[in-house]
C-alpha cells in the first residue's frame, strides 16, 4: 500500500510540474509577444492604450499569437525573422497550454502502468467526451493528432522560440 500512495504521489508531482512549466512557459511568451506587438504598432501617443488592450485579461493569449502570426507572415518582422517557423512553434504551444490547462490527471488503475512506462496520463471532459493527453517524461517522439507531447520535444522548443522572441524584441526597440 505504501508503494501505491509513493506512486501516485510522485505521479503527481511530475504531472503537476510538466504542466507548471508548460503553463509558465505560455505565460512568459504571451507576455514577450504582448510587448513586441506594442514595440510595432504603437509610437509615444498610441503606448498606453495599445498596451493596456494587449495586457487586458479579454485579450487571449491565442488572439495574440494570431495577430503575431498575421504580421509574420506578412513579413512585419524582417529582418530579425525571416521565415515563419515560429508561427508553428506558436501554434504547438497553444495548443498544449490549452490541454493542460483544462486536463486533470488521470490516476487510474491503467494510467499508473502507463506511468511505469515513463508517460502521464491527462484528461477532460468536453462536450464529445473524455479528452486524452499524454506526456512522454523521456523520448523525442511527439503526435499531436494523437495527443501525445514529449518533455524532451518541449523544453528545446520553447527555449528556441523565446529566443527568437527576444531577439526581435530588442531589434524592436533599438529601432526606437
Amino acid at each position: 500500500m505504501e508503494d501505491i500512495d509513493r506512486d501516485l504521489t510522485i505521479l503527481y508531482d511530475l504531472g503537476n510540474r510538466f504542466r507548471y512549466q508548460i503553463i509558465d512557459s505560455a505565460v512568459t511568451i504571451e507576455l514577450l509577444i504582448s510587448e513586441i506587438l506594442t514595440e510595432l504598432i504603437s509610437n509615444d501617443k498610441t503606448r498606453d492604450p495599445i498596451q493596456r488592450y494587449l495586457f487586458a485579461d479579454k485579450t487571449t493569449f491565442e488572439l495574440k499569437i494570431d495577430f503575431f502570426n498575421a504580421l509574420n507572415k506578412n513579413k512585419a518582422f524582417e529582418p530579425c525573422l525571416k521565415d515563419t517557423s515560429i508561427n508553428k512553434d506558436l501554434i504547438y504551444l497553444i495548443k498544449i497550454r490549452n490541454l493542460m490547462a483544462h486536463s486533470r490527471i488521470d490516476t487510474s488503475d491503467e494510467a499508473r502502468i502507463l506511468f511505469k512506462e515513463e508517460q502521464i496520463r491527462f484528461y477532460s471532459r468536453t462536450h464529445k467526451g473524455i479528452k486524452e493527453v499524454f506526456i512522454k517524461i523521456r523520448g523525442n517522439t511527439d503526435n499531436h493528432e494523437k495527443l501525445i507531447f514529449s518533455q524532451e520535444v518541449f523544453v528545446p522548443t520553447i527555449e528556441k522560440i523565446k529566443t527568437r522572441l527576444l531577439s526581435l524584441l530588442a531589434y524592436l526597440q533599438s529601432r526606437n
